[in-house]
Parts: C-alpha cells; sequence; structure tokens
C-alpha cells in the first residue's frame, strides 16, 4: 500500500468513498460538500493523503496543521473503502497524517459519532482520550464524542500564576 498526497485525478474516487460510508451519509454529505473539502485540500486549506493499493483508491484522510483552537492540528474526515476496511488502512493514514500534525505542534484532535464504537475503539488504541461530547454539531440529534492525542501542552515552558493559564 502507497500512502501519498491527493492529486485532482483523486478527488471522483474519495468522493464515492467518502458517499458509500454510512457516516457520511448520516450527516447528509453531499456530493457538492464532498468535492469542496477535498478541493479545498488541493488548494492548500487543509493537507490530505490517499492511500492506493493495487493501482486502486482505497482511503483518505484531510487534516489541519492548525485546525483546532488556532494551536494544534484537526483530523477533518478519514474514510476507508468498505472492502478493505480492517486491514491496517486507515492505521496507515492516521500515522501520516500525526506525524505531519506532531511535527508542528502537541496534539491532535477530531471528532467521531458518539454510535461509531469501532470509530472509538480505533482512536483510543492509538492514544486518544476522550474528553468530551458536542451534542447537535453537525446536525441535530447527533452528538459527537471530541477525542485529543497529546504529547503535552502547547506551552510546556509556561507556569500557571494565580490560577490563570
Amino acid at each position: 500500500m502507497i500512502i501519498r498526497a491527493l492529486r485532482d485525478v483523486d478527488i471522483e474516487p474519495c468522493i464515492a468513498i467518502m458517499l458509500d460510508l454510512p457516516l457520511w451519509r448520516e450527516y447528509g454529505t453531499t456530493r457538492d460538500d464532498a468535492r469542496a473539502l477535498f478541493a479545498g485540500a488541493l488548494t492548500g486549506a487543509a493537507s490530505a493523503r490517499v492511500a492506493e493499493a493495487g493501482g486502486r483508491l482505497v482511503g483518505f484522510i484531510v487534516y489541519q496543521l492548525r485546525g483546532t483552537f488556532d494551536h494544534s492540528g484537526y483530523v477533518r474526515a478519514v474514510g476507508v473503502a468498505a472492502g478493505v476496511q480492517g486491514r491496517g488502512v486507515g492505521a496507515q493514514l492516521m500515522d501520516a497524517a500525526e506525524h505531519d500534525i506532531l511535527a508542528h505542534g502537541p496534539n491532535v484532535f477530531l471528532l467521531t459519532w458518539a454510535r461509531n464504537d469501532a470509530a472509538a475503539r480505533f482512536y483510543e488504541r492509538r492514544g486518544y482520550e476522550r474528553i468530551g461530547e458536542i451534542p447537535n454539531y453537525v446536525r441535530p440529534g447527533i452528538t459527537e464524542l471530541l477525542y485529543r492525542k497529546t504529547t503535552g501542552p502547547i506551552r510546556p515552558d509556561a507556569s500557571v500564576r494565580n490560577g490563570a493559564g
């Protein structure tokens, strides 16, 4: 398997993977939404990597180096084609994104649907800690779980004075 940067020719296969996954359908993601996400990554609004196996695109990840609180990385979207889930594709995509993000700062954040138990287990095995819930964020009735993976605070040498950070 090859993990590489997203290219223009990858947009349609990425859209197909995204729209085939139940999570993105639940969120109400449209073809235009998906196209905007991937096209934005090509213009530098985010970073994106794809997984290619046997000449076929089998997964994607879109992330920002400073997408959370303007200090920390944020994994925006991950998708693995239905026929190859559970074979390490998602782990390799996350490895690539985490490597890039953690080279710029000590924190990676992501959201996952509260009903997606498999994703929660996957992220927790990778060292992510569940730090909160955000109800009705993407759509009414859907609760997101906020996860963080960290190697330390953004200002490790700063001390707290008088209870203020």
